[in-house]
This record gives structure tokens, sequence and C-alpha cells, in this order.
């Protein structure tokens, strides 16, 4: 990954043609031809660039603002205290990935088609001219929302399409657990058991709720690795030596284990998005990104 500062991003290129004598040579008796001006690009500042693609600095402020204003109102603080600025900045990188992987296996979207989703964009914000003024404050074009429309939708049809291959069984493990506060209490709760108490009766003294219980899980779901590793390598019937987490200290008997077990709505969304965080994390690195902010 290519990694590029730019501090000025905005280039203006003038080409000045005068026209010459027939002779070739301009002369000062020639001053008084016309000058004719050869129309130029106008440059649109980038934020970032992705495999020769920009991402305009337009769309990124817009999305930055658009996110400011619902973690405002909502409260909410970005995950994991990351900033703002490198959160959105991300999510537009991966949708230029999930896009041009899109186009790469054969999406495409007709011009009506793209008509439509714009007619609902504008539905969904109040109708046309709400959508208009939207456009202005945020200095898009109605071109350069289409383009940033239609990416977009690109990306999800490609998120759509590789969430569709993530399968609905899986293996998993069926986990009791006793939390304890420290290390001295879990070696005392250990001793009781090697002795020969019962883990589910333990358990319940510890949590009077559920008992411990963990429930059915995949590889990638639980918060804490630690606990998920040491579940995964008992066998059914088998309970671990204390385990350490930022929580406390765990000890793990696995209940039952199934190779090929039917995931939960919850354990399939998070297989979901371990899947596509893997794919997205292989792109980048096969990928040249420029970042210009």
């Amino acid at each position: 990954m290519t990694r590029m500062r730019n501090s000025g991003i905005c280039i203006l290129i003038v080409i000045t043609c005068l026209a010459l004598v027939s002779c070739g040579i301009a002369s000062p008796e020639s001053s008084s031809t016309p000058t004719m001006a050869i129309p130029t690009p106008t440059f649109e500042p980038m934020a970032v660039i992705v495999n020769g693609e920009g991402v305009t600095m337009v769309q990124y402020q817009a999305e930055l603002d658009r996110y400011v204003i619902a973690t405002n109102e909502t409260g909410l603080s970005a995950p994991g205290g990351v900033e703002p600025r490198t959160l959105i900045l991300d999510e537009l990188i991966d949708e230029s990935l999930l896009a041009q992987a899109a186009y790469q296996s054969g999406f495409q979207i007709s011009q009506t088609d793209l008509e439509v989703r714009f007619a609902q964009l504008a539905d969904q914000l109040g109708g046309l001219q709400t959508l208009q003024d939207w456009q202005s404050h945020h200095g898009y074009t109605e071109a350069s929302l289409r383009q940033a429309l239609q990416r977009s939708i690109a990306a999800a049809w490609m998120r759509d399409k590789i969430l569709a291959n993530v399968p609905l069984q899986a293996e998993q493990v069926h986990a009791r657990q006793i939390l304890l506060a420290d290390e001295q209490s879990a070696l005392a709760v250990k001793t009781q058991l090697d002795a020969g108490s019962n883990f589910e009766q333990l358990a319940y003294q510890y949590d009077i709720v559920t008992g411990g219980d963990l429930g059915w899980f995949p590889r990638g779901f639980l918060n804490f690795t630690e606990v998920e590793t040491a579940a995964f390598s008992l066998e059914a019937g088998q309970y671990s030596d204390p385990v350490s987490s930022a929580i406390g200290w765990h000890i793990i008997k696995v209940v039952e284990r199934d190779p090929m077990h039917a995931l939960s709505p919850d354990s399939l969304l998070a297989v979901q998005h371990q899947t596509l965080s893997s794919w997205l994390a292989q792109r980048r690195a096969e990928s040249t990104i420029e970042i210009l902010l």
C-alpha cells in the first residue's frame, strides 16, 4: 500500500495559443491577431486514489459531515475510538475495492436502473428539491453524485456476492464458564473441580441466571480470543485451567462439539463480518492506495 501526502491539490493549467503569420514567425505587427484559448480540463481534488480510481474530496467531506451529524444526534462514538476521518476514509477505500471487484465480476447497471435508484434516493430525502439542496450544500454536481451512487450500488452488489458464499453451518462448541475476579479464586475453584465437584452446580453459584452457559459458538465469535482458544482446545466433557482475560479469570468446560453445527443468526452475522474483513484485507494487500489528505 502506497501512502502519499499532497499539501495542495488544485492544479490549474492554462495554455494560450497565438496565431502566427503565414511565415510561421510572430511579429510586432501581428499583435492584433486574435488570441485563441484552448479549453483545459479542471482537475478535481481527490481524497484517495485506489488502483488509479479517485474518490473526490467532495465525497469524503460529505460523508464525514454526515457521520459527524449522525454521531452528534445519537451520542454514539466511533467504534474502538477510531477518529471519524480515519473511519470514513477506510469506508470509502473499502467501497472502492468492492466496486472494482464487482465490475471485474461482471456487474452492470443500466442508465434506467441508475435513474430509478436516483429517484429512490430523492424520495428518501424528502423530494428532488431536498436532494438538490443537499447536493449543492456539499459541493456535488449531479454527475459526481450519480457517480458516487453508482459506486455505492456496485459495492453493495459485491458485498452481497461475498456474503452469499458464507456457509450456514460451521464447526462449533457448546461451552460453559465459571468467571472469577482473580487468579487465586480461580485456582481454588479448579481445585474443587479436580476433587470431583460438579461444574454446572459451581457455575450456578457464580452466575445464578445462566450458570455460565455460553451456548453454541463458532471460531471468531467471542469477544475474548483467549477464552475461545481454550474452548476449541477441549473435547466434550473437559474443562480448562484458569484463563486470564480483560474481565477476569475463566474456567471453561465444553459440553458438546459439532464439526458442522447450524449457525444462529448472531453467529452467522459474526462469520459474515469475519469473511468480509478477510476479503478486504487481502484486497488491500494486493492494491495500490494513495491517501492524498
